[in-house]
């Protein structure tokens, strides 16, 4: 027999035994005590079963295709019933593991300062001693909180929202650190220790469905970027393809029906439809590379040979070798190097993909008579090189998008120019292989800078 059991039995025997005739009034004080919390206990009960019915729901709808959001508001509907909150919030860690983005936010408040998007600092934050512990973390008088800590830009926010008190849940899911999940009040002191069960329990479900929902997502996008590729591909080699088939039919025509006196007076015209063929043939041969040079590396299966590498002369080469297609273009390409600078371990081969790349898509977009400078200096330990353009620039709303595959910019090339849309998610790969970052500044009109540093 269970303890709750034990306690229901003795309440009935004392109630048998004739509740009004005791007289004492300890005991009947003792006797209601018993019973509250006895009713409090089979209330608990029957409310984590509910609870517990419900974030099973909640997974079946994740299977059905319920997407993060639509679960935050789901629990947000559903279990305010048996928990206190006005406000739920939702954030994720980022994949460099150092910020936090917020999710969604769910408010009965008529101004959100949080939305979808914010972003904060993880390292060093508070917050990320409570994720490292695995413990929720109640504080009842955010206002307090916030004069003795008033950096923390967040609870600032929050508190402009009428946000009195909140308790942070940390989301762990196979010892992944998900991100976090906030409930909060517009009254003080509304979390106590005994809500932390029932908060925990809350929590560790639904980081099991957002990462379930997440995966779902990125399997979305996935199919979406699958689809893209394949009518990109099939675009981009449409072209060259009917190109050649339509010279060939050409030469064929001619061998035909010209005599061989016909057909050796026709050379010009043969060796022209010829070189076209063979630019086309090199068009495709060029999409087809980086094909397999992002589904390499997207695999794993690039491996990098990194040797002591002069930056200056490597970089001196990669300017002679550009300077051909700079030329036609009538695009001067000029180097500014700090020197002195250290032997710097590169794969030498994927390094000048990295250069190629963008000195040509500098070269694509800028007009003729301008500049184009490769600069490389020395900081903190890094070798930071730059490719640094007058060309049309990239407006600020569109620069979140140039590292993506296959993705293109509202900016035309200048001559007219081709590409893949794969050479800059490349060259991105190939940095992170170096342990470095690559980064992109530009201004409409004025030009851009693509930088990428490498630890020396």
């Amino acid at each position: 027999m269970s303890e709750n059991d034990d306690k229901f039995a003795n309440i009935l025997k004392k109630i048998e035994e004739g509740f009004i005739k005791i007289n004492n009034e300890d005991e009947k004080a003792n006797i209601k005590n018993e019973l509250l919390e006895l009713i409090k206990k089979l209330s608990d009960c029957e409310s984590n079963t509910i609870l517990l019915n419900n974030l099973l729901d909640i997974t079946v709808k994740i299977n059905q295709g319920m997407t993060i959001d639509e679960i935050l508001g789901y629990i947000y509907d559903i279990f305010k019933k048996y928990i206190p909150y006005n406000r739920i919030g939702l954030s994720l860690i980022d994949k460099n593991g150092k910020d936090l983005v917020a999710c969604c936010t769910r408010s009965d408040s008529e101004k959100i300062r949080i939305e979808a998007g914010y972003r904060s600092t993880l390292e060093g934050s508070s917050l990320e001693s409570i994720i490292r512990s695995g413990n929720p973390r109640i504080i009842n008088d955010l206002e307090e909180y916030y004069r003795q800590h008033p950096d923390s830009e967040s609870t600032g926010l929050i508190l402009e929202e009428g946000i009195l008190s909140s308790l942070t849940c940390p989301l762990i899911t196979n010892n992944r650190q998900v991100g976090f999940m906030f409930f909060s009040s517009r009254n003080k002191n509304t979390y106590r220790d005994e809500h932390m069960e029932i908060y925990v329990r809350l929590a560790n479900q639904v980081s099991l469905i957002i990462e379930k929902a997440r995966v779902y997502e990125e399997l979305i996008d996935l199919n979406e970027l699958k689809n893209k590729f394949i009518g990109m591909v099939a675009h981009d080699l449409r072209n060259p393809i009917s190109v050649i088939k339509g010279s060939a039919e050409i030469l064929h025509l001619d061998m035909e029906t010209k005599t061989d006196i016909e057909f050796s007076m026709r050379k010009p015209q043969i060796e022209n439809i010829l070189n076209i063929v063979g630019k086309q043939c090199k068009k495709m041969l060029m999409l087809i590379d980086d094909l397999l040079d992002i589904s390499a590396i997207e695999s794993g299966n690039v491996k990098i040979e990194k040797v002591p590498t002069d930056i200056s002369l490597f970089l001196d080469q990669i300017i002679e070798n550009n300077k051909v297609i700079a030329e036609v273009k009538n695009i001067l390409i000029t180097g500014k190097y700090q020197r002195n600078i250290p032997l710097v371990n590169i794969d030498i081969r994927r390094m000048e993909q990295v250069m190629d790349n963008l000195i040509t898509n500098a070269v694509k977009f800028s007009n003729p008579g301008t500049e184009i400078t490769v600069k490389s200096e020395l900081q903190a330990e890094k070798v930071i090189i730059s490719v640094i353009d007058q060309g049309q620039g990239i407006p600020e709303d569109e620069l979140s998008k140039v590292f993506l595959p296959f993705s293109r910019t509202s900016v035309m090339p200048t001559a007219g120019e081709k590409g893949t849309g794969l050479g800059l998610a490349i060259s991105k790969k190939i940095v992170e292989l170096h342990n470095g970052k690559i980064w992109v500044e530009s201004e409409v009109g004025k030009g851009t800078i693509f930088t990428f540093s490498i630890p020396i």
